[in-house]
């Protein structure tokens, strides 16, 4: 995965997924979410700035869902 000019599939949908979790509610979709950023989580640690649009649905979990413990589990840190 990486998001240069265009930003890759997987980042736009995990972004998309968390705003329409957040629209509707359902837990079921910020779980899926949360599973696209785990599922990447290595690329995300071994190269961020390849990832940048990846990277604001980290950001906006870690601001608005998660503790520590959460993150650690995702190996987001």
């Amino acid at each position: 995965m990486y998001d240069g000019a265009l930003p890759s599939g997987n980042s736009i949908a995990s972004l998309q997924l968390w705003h329409l979790a957040k629209l509707t509610k359902d837990d079921e979709l910020l779980q899926n979410c949360k599973e696209i950023v785990g599922h990447f989580s290595s690329a995300i640690n071994e190269q961020p700035i390849g990832v940048l649009y990846m990277m604001q649905t980290v950001v906006i979990i870690c601001l608005t869902h998660c503790s520590l413990n959460n993150l650690l589990y995702y190996h987001i840190l």
